[in-house]
């Protein structure tokens, strides 16, 4: 995932996940946050999670 995000302009990258994936110790544990909760109808429920990326200079 970090060379997906290397050279992302934005400030953040953001992704859902299902709260009880396995995957969660490994956002976790690679600088990913919880900032919500999300419980629809049709689907598991998903946690928005948000990642500091390194802030680009604007030009």
């Amino acid at each position: 995932m970090r060379r997906l995000l290397a050279d992302r302009p934005e400030r953040y990258a953001t992704l859902a996940s299902d709260p009880r994936s396995r995957a969660r110790e490994i956002y976790a544990h690679n600088g990913w946050r919880q900032v919500g909760a999300s419980v629809l109808p049709w689907g598991p429920p998903m946690d928005p999670l948000v990642r500091d990326l390194d802030p680009k200079p604007v030009r």
